[in-house]
């Protein structure tokens, strides 16, 4: 009992969080966060339409089954009408039939619309995410966007659902319910419906503490996953320094924390439901003590009590239905103001616009480039520098100096704070950069390879390369030897970032994988940093040789063979 008030206590207690994503507080415009859903809503209303028409016959069908039933009562069996009972019955069986028939239909339609919605924010909104600037990505962990991304998508499914259209249809049948409880005893129906405004005034108490309630649970949930993702990623790690222990109590943490969350909102829940259904109880109490009354003094009807109880039902199972659907909203709408916060980032610029070229030269310029990370420390300052098409560039210099800022600037995953980088004489702001990327192949200085086969990570950068040009590039690379004794050859399945690969093997074929592109330039950033010497050397020769044509850009801490080298201090 203790820990039910404690936890209850704590609930009432709760405030709004901060968004991790803006460093704002949740927002409270739901009518803007709405406008967000339209034009995947617009996009497939033909199925949600039948859906409600669906939702609306089950509805109508069921008014008039009550009183059908008081005639049965009051005119047939207490009227001895026998000769009617049977046309009774199976006007009731009809009904039931239709609504019967009405729902299996408005459930499949519902569900159909609830998910193709769904589907098409969920392939927007990663779209949306994927081109966000790097520098983005650089402050969110990934366990955490990815708790986000789903869970809290999860959350919108209410918005599509076939609750929106039991809304209006409640909402009528509650009117409808009212008209006829006045239609059948006004004196009952006025005591009966005092109780409304207090059921209200719990709503709206209610709704808004559920609201920051839902908010902190699903932050929670997002920290709980950021850390399991972090851990899961750091096996290695965690076993050589032997720190099992300590990873899994930082994950109960935030479980232990999440699962607080969990459990302040369900004991509010409960307070919530019980205010409600209390209120429908003592509504049921009044119809009885003043039903029975009335039939006791010969002033009312057996059949008239039981229709004004269905009735009844009409109006508080509909009033339960809003007050609990509106809890339920609360979740939603926190759920959807944490999704419409991915619509106020700014993606990528020039996404979409500016020059597609077909090819590059291989020129790449910077003009007095400065950047910096946040806006205090320079990691680049005042640099200019040329490299002419077709050059082998070796830019050197110690860990920490921005060899790697250096390359991220010019893959364009960063705009310079001044200065300017040019391809060809032409601004990187003047090409679109999808194409220009394409143009550009990267071998990053931690390999990144991808579950799956090998030829789905040979086919990344160009899914449309025919099996030929796979063994070209994979021959150019060195690897093809290896690929071509595995049982399955090229359709052999990698671990986790190719994790039954050696580390040379493992650079080999993304070497092989950024040549399947056919690009222009070709950068790689540290290729040998993890290389025992005989692999650096081999590698080395080999990149000096696929660069034909082609400008080449090798990052290392120290100096490799080349056309010429870049010094960064």
């Amino acid at each position: 009992m203790s820990n039910w008030l404690y936890y209850l206590k704590s609930s009432l207690k709760q405030a709004k969080n901060t968004d991790q994503l803006t460093q704002n507080n949740q927002n409270n415009q739901a009518g803007e966060n709405i406008k967000v859903l339209l034009p995947f809503i617009k996009k497939h209303w033909p199925a949600g339409l039948l859906g409600v028409c669906l939702i609306i016959v089950s509805s109508f069908l069921s008014y008039p089954q009550p009183m059908i039933t008081r005639y049965l009562i009051d005119k047939v069996l207490l009227g001895k009408q026998f000769n009617l009972l049977g046309l009774i019955i199976i006007l009731l069986a009809a009904i039931k039939l239709l609504q019967t028939i009405a729902d299996l239909f408005q459930r499949f339609y519902s569900t159909s619309f609830e998910q193709a919605v769904l589907l098409d924010i969920r392939h927007d909104l990663l779209n949306r995410v994927l081109h966000f600037p790097k520098a983005f990505f650089d402050s969110q962990e990934t366990g955490y966007l990815m708790s986000r991304l789903n869970n809290d998508l999860e959350s919108l499914r209410w918005f599509f659902s076939s609750t929106l259209v039991q809304i209006l249809t409640n909402s009528l049948r509650f009117v409808i319910g009212l008209g006829f409880l006045f239609y059948l005893e006004w004196r009952i129906a006025l005591v009966t419906i005092i109780v409304l405004p207090l059921l209200s005034l719990s709503v709206k108490y209610f709704s808004q503490k559920i609201k920051v309630l839902s908010r902190q649970r699903m932050e929670k949930q997002a920290k709980l996953s950021a850390r399991l993702k972090e851990a899961l990623g750091s096996l290695s790690l965690i076993k050589s320094f032997s720190t099992e222990k300590r990873e899994i109590a930082k994950i109960m943490q935030e479980a232990k924390q999440a699962n607080e969350i969990n459990l302040q909102q369900t004991a509010l829940s409960s307070v919530a439901s019980l205010s409600i259904s209390g209120l429908s109880e003592l509504a049921s109490l009044i119809l009885l003590a003043a039903g029975g009354w009335l039939i006791i003094k010969g002033e009312w009807t057996v059949g008239s009590l039981l229709a004004f109880q269905a009735y009844l039902g009409f109006v508080f199972g509909p009033a339960q239905f809003l007050a609990n659907s509106n809890y339920i909203l609360q979740s939603a709408l926190a759920g959807l103001e944490r999704v419409a916060t991915f619509y106020t980032i700014l993606p990528e610029e020039h996404n979409e616009a500016g020059q597609k070229p077909a090819k590059l030269n291989g020129k790449i310029e910077f003009r007095h480039v400065s950047f910096s990370y946040n806006g205090q420390e320079m990691i680049l300052k005042d640099l200019s520098f040329i490299i002419n098409p077709g050059e082998k560039i070796a830019i050197v210099g110690p860990s920490g100096a921005g060899k790697t800022t250096l390359i991220s600037l010019m893959l364009a995953f960063y705009s310079p704070i001044n200065g300017t980088v040019l391809f060809d004489d032409q601004l990187v702001s003047a090409y679109n950069l999808k194409s220009l990327r394409e143009r550009l192949g990267y071998v990053a200085q931690s390999t990144q390879l991808l579950s799956g086969s090998i030829i789905d990570n040979l086919k990344y950068g160009n899914e449309q390369a025919t099996h030929e040009e796979l063994v070209k590039s994979a021959k150019a690379a060195g690897i093809d030897e290896y690929i071509s004794k595995l049982p399955a050859g090229y359709n052999s399945l990698l671990g986790e970032n190719g994790v039954n690969m050696s580390e040379g093997q493992r650079q080999r074929l993304s070497i092989a994988r950024a040549l399947v592109k056919n690009p222009d330039i070709l950068i790689f950033d540290e290729p040998t940093s993890n290389l025992d010497l005989v692999t650096e050397k081999n590698i080395l020769d080999l990149l000096n040789n696929l660069a034909k044509n082609k400008t080449l850009i090798i990052i290392s801490h120290r100096p490799v063979p080349a056309d010429r080298m870049i010094a960064i201090s």
